[in-house]
C-alpha cells in the first residue's frame, strides 16, 4: 500500500483495518467479486503472453506440483472460488492476531542517521529490559 505525503502510516492502517473488518463481517459486494474475477482472468491471460512467461509458469508448476499440465486447469480452480470463500479466508487469516506490520518510510521521515528507532546508536547492544531493571 502506498500513501501520499499528506497521510501518515497510522491513517492508512486505520482505513485498511476498517476495510478488512468490513470484509470479515459482511463479505464482499457482488461488484467487488466481479472485479476480482476480471482481474484474476486478465492477470492469468496477460501473464502468459510471452514465451518466457509461459515457460516460467510451466516450470513453476512442474517444480512445485510435479505436473506442468496443471496449467490447463488453473483457471477452473480460480473460477471455483466464491465470495463466501473470500470472507471465510479473510476471517481466518486477516485478523489482528496474525498481522505483521512494517512501515517503510522515505528517508526524510526515517530516524536520524546513526540512531535506531529506540534512540540508541546503530549496532549498539542493549541489555534486555528485565536485566536493566534488576541492576537499578
Amino acid at each position: 500500500m502506498c500513501i501520499r505525503d499528506r497521510h501518515s502510516p497510522e491513517e492508512a492502517r486505520t482505513l485498511l483495518y476498517r476495510e478488512l473488518d468490513r470484509v470479515i463481517a459482511d463479505g464482499i459486494t457482488p461488484r467487488e467479486f466481479e472485479k476480482v474475477q476480471n482481474r484474476t482472468r486478465a492477470s492469468f491471460v496477460f501473464g502468459l503472453q510471452t514465451s518466457m512467461s509461459r515457460a516460467r509458469r510451466l516450470a513453476e508448476l512442474e517444480l512445485y506440483h510435479g505436473d506442468a499440465t496443471q496449467l490447463r486447469s488453473e483457471r477452473g480452480r480460480d473460477r471455483a472460488v466464491t465470495a463466501e470463500d473470500i470472507q471465510r479466508v479473510a476471517a481466518r487469516y486477516l485478523v489482528a492476531e496474525t498481522r505483521t506490520v512494517l512501515d517503510v518510510l522515505p528517508t526524510s521521515m526515517a530516524p536520524a542517521s546513526g540512531e535506531d528507532e529506540e534512540g540508541g546508536e546503530e549496532g549498539e547492544e542493549r541489555e534486555p529490559a528485565a536485566e536493566q531493571e534488576s541492576e537499578q
